[in-house]
């Protein structure tokens, strides 16, 4: 009798593993196990903001048919929340206990892809990782915040109100987009900016900072280690540095000032070379 019995508990545990599994799968789509990562993919009901949070991948940004999701995760980073609730989608991962102790990254690649259909424009976008880059090509939105402890944020014909960024060890890279306002803050980061921006908040500790822009209203660019370098039309300046200070191929010695009541580019290095170019008339 006491066999049975045993016999009968392993039977119900072993079929309420299996149910949970299949709740899983009917709850969060395919997934698939593949060494220490796990990958899957899902369509979404339609958003328009959208809210990252994860721990070790990267995320793109990217076009297609459809509004859909697909993630390749590292077995012990778990999917928090997956969902659309009132146009924003909502992606967050944690953690097993145990990380610090087991957690080995190996070859395999982690990134959560987000993809929308061409022509959709987004409005807020909120997009954080503690181990990876962060990515997206040709995309208007209307606002967006990027945070990367240890990656690159790299984006290439964006077009957007106001872009924030932010690295703690890592690159910033803006080619080719139009932004109103738009910050960059780092570490240990190389920053650079190539476009149509208005309004510019850019400052590194350790790393250089390169603008290009074919407008200027306000730029305020600063470092402590590194060099400086701009081409915007002609506008009011100042600059400083402990290291040279050239305007367009001139060398102007430590401080260099040109009025203008208009336009102004503030650049501060503290043992940088400072590089301005003109490319115009404001």
């Amino acid at each position: 009798m006491t066999k049975k019995i045993i016999i009968g508990l392993i039977s119900l545990l072993i079929v309420g593993v299996l149910l949970t599994g299949m709740a899983f799968f009917m709850e969060n789509g395919e997934s698939e196990i593949t060494g220490s990562t796990v990958k899957s993919e899902r369509e979404l009901d339609e958003f328009r903001d959208i809210v990252v949070d994860v721990i070790a991948a990267d995320i793109q940004i990217q076009s297609g048919d459809t509004f859909s999701i697909s993630y390749q995760l590292h077995h012990k980073e778990k999917v928090e929340r997956c969902e659309v609730i009132n146009g924003t989608l909502y992606f967050t991962t944690k953690i097993d206990m145990g990380f610090e102790k087991n957690w080995k990254f190996g070859d395999e690649q982690h990134t959560v892809c987000i993809t929308v259909p061409d022509k959709t424009n987004l409005n807020d976008l909120n997009l954080s990782t503690i181990s990876g880059d962060i990515a997206m090509v040709d995309r208007e939105m209307h606002r967006a915040s990027l945070h990367s402890t240890s990656g690159n944020i790299l984006l290439t014909g964006v077009t957007a109100e106001q872009v924030a960024c932010e690295v703690v060890s890592g690159d910033i890279a803006i080619a080719e987009s139009e932004m109103v306002e738009s910050q960059a803050s780092g570490k240990s980061a190389d920053i650079s900016f190539d476009g149509s921006f208005a309004y510019v908040d850019m400052n590194t500790v350790s790393g250089d900072c390169s603008l290009i822009s074919d407008t200027v209203q306000n730029i305020k660019i600063k470092n402590i280690s590194g060099g400086i370098g701009v081409v915007t039309p002609v506008s009011g300046i100042s600059a400083k540095s402990y290291g040279e200070i050239t305007y367009n191929g001139v060398n102007q010695g430590y401080q260099f000032n040109l009025p203008n009541d208009n336009t102004m580019l503030t650049l501060i290095s503290t043992s940088g070379a400072i590089d301005i170019q003109t490319n115009g008339n404001a």
